[in-house]
């Protein structure tokens, strides 16, 4: 079992067009040099590469797979894409020939195509009702795990905008994700909704690195803008919406203002700028891990949105982490996966509610230090990172400035 586990088999199969535009299930090929499966979080569509090079004599026929054909990508008998080939590329000497394909699942329609729909504006229904009205005419089906939540009260197509940037909107606004589903849909889905129990530790991973980065971490965010008044509210309390929060843990001057893209109170104002200093300091750092095999220790596939723990002591890190994308390969080498993991906290929106300062009009008294997640970096340093914080004033050498 650990043996199919770590070298499983993997085969794509094609579909030929049949009677009445029917897709007919076609050949099963085998045998390939190298494969290829990504899949991420931010991705409604997986990608999958296969390559070979072609030991039939020069000038023969050459395996009929073309782009725009149906196919699947099969781990031991079980589907992890299902869409089509794009591309072909084939080689050829007097030598050898070879031949790569590639393709994305069904769903990679829904990335490339226009959402054209008529009326393109809906009320009352909810985020799956209205994926699966923006993927229809595209035949992608959606599914749900878990609650889709309340219903918009009324949702406008943009014009433009693909059926991806459309249902992504619509997630957002519902904290879900959505996600191929292995089969040729698109499944839609809260935070971690999948979850491995084998855990991540030294003893079953052939390598990690850790990466923290400051890149979008920075130490104030302000949050600007404004909402309808009227006669009874109106000046400055309606026009000059302003929310704040600090995180610590970043001791340069690195000030960033955000522009509130819809009508917004002081309680949301500052609610947006608290999410945003806490996922942003949840996504400074990611962990790369390589496995082997395209499995979990309990059989199921690697997957994004899949919650999985870890401990790898020398790095501090003991705690379940969200996996963001999976790289699954299979080669000469043998068959492997790297993980790319996050923490869950930087998806994760908790909305701090500031109902007694609304009701007082006093949005701009509402300045505190947001609550950071700490990464591994933060705990090691985090007495350096206070001391620094609580001199930058005196110490502008140490911050670029000059004396």
């Amino acid at each position: 079992m650990q043996a199919d586990r770590l070298s499983p088999e993997i085969s794509l199969r094609i579909s030929l067009p049949g009677a009445g535009g029917k897709q007919v299930s076609g050949p099963e090929w085998h045998g390939w040099e190298e494969v290829t499966s990504v899949r991420r979080l931010d991705s409604m569509s997986g990608s999958f590469t296969f390559s070979l090079s072609d030991r039939w004599a020069y000038g023969q026929s050459r395996r009929p797979l073309a782009p725009g054909l149906f196919c699947q990508l099969l781990c031991d008998a079980q589907p992890v894409h299902d869409g089509f080939l794009d591309d072909k590329a084939a080689p050829q000497s007097a030598e050898s020939h070879s031949m790569t394909v590639s393709g994305r699942d069904r769903s990679a329609d829904l990335v490339d195509c226009s959402a054209v729909q008529s009326p393109g504006e809906w009320r009352g229904l909810n985020a799956l009702q209205l994926a699966k009205i923006l993927a229809g005419p595209f035949s992608v089906p959606v599914s749900m795990a878990g609650e889709p939540g309340p219903v918009f009260e009324v949702f406008k197509l943009e014009v433009g905008e693909s059926a991806f940037e459309a249902i992504d909107r619509i997630c957002k606004q519902r904290s879900l994700f959505a996600t191929p589903d292995g089969k040729g849909g698109v499944r839609l889905s809260a935070l971690g909704s999948l979850r491995s129990n084998t855990a991540l530790t030294p003893e079953n991973i052939k390598q990690f690195n850790p990466v923290t980065s400051f890149r979008e971490r920075f130490s104030q965010y302000i949050v600007l803008g404004q909402r309808k008044g009227d006669d009874m509210d109106y000046g400055p309390v309606v026009a000059q919406v302003r929310g704040e929060a600090l995180d610590k843990g970043v001791p340069r001057h690195r000030p960033l203002v955000i522009r509130a893209e819809n009508q917004v109170n002081p309680a949301s104002a500052q609610e947006r700028a608290e999410w945003e200093c806490r996922v942003r300091a949840a996504a400074s750092f990611t962990l790369s891990v390589t496995v082997p095999g395209w499995h979990d220790y309990g059989g199921q596939l690697w997957q994004p949105n899949m919650l999985v723990p870890v401990n790898i002591p020398a790095e501090g890190i003991d705690k379940e982490m969200l996996i963001f994308s999976v790289t699954s390969t299979k080669n000469a080498q043998g068959s492997q996966s790297v993980l790319e993991l996050k923490d869950p906290a930087s998806y994760e929106r908790k909305p701090v509610q500031k109902a007694a300062a609304v009701a007082a009009g006093t949005q701009n008294a509402l300045l505190r230090d947001a609550s950071t997640t700490e990464t591994p970096v933060d705990k090691a340093e985090s007495d350096y990172l206070q001391a620094l914080q609580a001199n930058a004033q005196t110490l502008p050498i140490m911050f670029g400035g000059s004396s």
